[in-house]
């Protein structure tokens, strides 16, 4: 079960990548 393994991890990278963009553009 590689996908389900691999979901959380994915999901964790994609929460910091917005993280960042929000750091980069906070008067969103």
């Amino acid at each position: 079960m590689k996908g389900l393994r691999l979901a959380p991890s994915a999901r964790y990278m994609h929460k910091k990548e917005i993280d960042a963009y929000e750091k980069e553009n906070p008067d969103l």
